[in-house]
């Protein structure tokens, strides 16, 4: 069985999720983001052709911006999550 597009990105995200230093892990853009990954990891799990809602990648997107200085890492991983969505045309 194939292992869905999105599955490794969103693993990658959700450990630089849990490395986010506890002041700013309480962003609530970030507990957005956390949720979403979590969700979507479960449904990646049980349904190959899982689509993620398309305000996720707004939701990235800013986090992406927000972030990509204070926390370069986890805006990485962002990033491979948005580019994993573009190459799957979401």
């Amino acid at each position: 069985m194939n292992q869905h597009p999105l599955r490794t990105p969103l693993e990658q995200l959700q450990t630089e999720l849990d490395r986010v230093p506890p002041p700013v892990a309480a962003d609530p853009l970030l507990e957005e983001v956390r949720h979403a990954t979590t969700v979507l990891l479960a449904q990646t799990t049980t349904s190959p052709t899982v689509a993620p809602h398309p305000s996720l990648r707004e939701q990235l997107s800013t986090a992406m911006d927000r972030f990509e200085v204070i926390h370069p890492t986890l805006a990485a991983a962002i990033a491979q999550v948005i580019d994993t969505l573009n190459r799957m045309g979401i």
